[in-house]
C-alpha cells in the first residue's frame, strides 16, 4: 500500500466510525464478542497484509493533492478526539461497537499502518 492509498484508507476508516460509510455486519468470529477482543484489545499485532474482506475496502482514490488528503485525515482525528459526543457508525467486520471500542480500533488501524512506513 502506498502512502497516498494509506492516507485515504484511514479516512474511510474514520468515515465508517462516524457512520458516514453506510456498512452492513456480515457475521464473521470478528462480530463476536471473542473476536472483537482478539482484534481490538489483545495485546498481540496484526497481521500484514491479512485483511481481505472487501467491505472493509471502500472505494476512495487518493486525490492529486497529498496535503490536501492528510489535512482530511488530520480533520477526522481532531473530530474523533472531540470526544462521545458524536454519531458513531457500525463496522462491517465487527458491527454496533462503543466509543471506547471504536477509540482503540482507529487507533490499533492507524498504528499498523503507520507503522508500514516507520512513523
Amino acid at each position: 500500500m502506498s502512502p497516498e492509498r494509506m492516507v485515504v484508507h484511514l479516512i474511510d476508516g474514520f468515515k465508517m466510525t462516524f457512520g458516514e460509510h453506510a456498512t452492513e455486519c456480515h457475521p464473521s468470529l470478528f462480530s463476536t464478542p471473542l473476536g472483537r477482543w482478539l482484534a481490538i484489545d489483545a495485546p498481540i499485532p496484526w497481521p500484514k497484509g491479512k485483511t481481505k474482506a472487501p467491505e472493509v475496502f471502500f472505494r476512495t482514490s487518493p486525490g492529486p493533492d497529498f496535503e490536501a488528503d492528510r489535512a482530511t485525515l488530520i480533520s477526522y482525528i481532531d473530530r474523533f478526539a472531540g470526544g462521545r459526543e458524536q454519531t458513531w457508525g457500525s463496522s462491517p467486520l465487527f458491527g454496533a461497537l462503543s466509543p471506547e471500542q471504536w477509540a482503540r480500533l482507529n487507533y490499533r488501524h492507524c498504528d499498523h499502518h503507520l507503522r508500514q512506513f516507520g512513523a
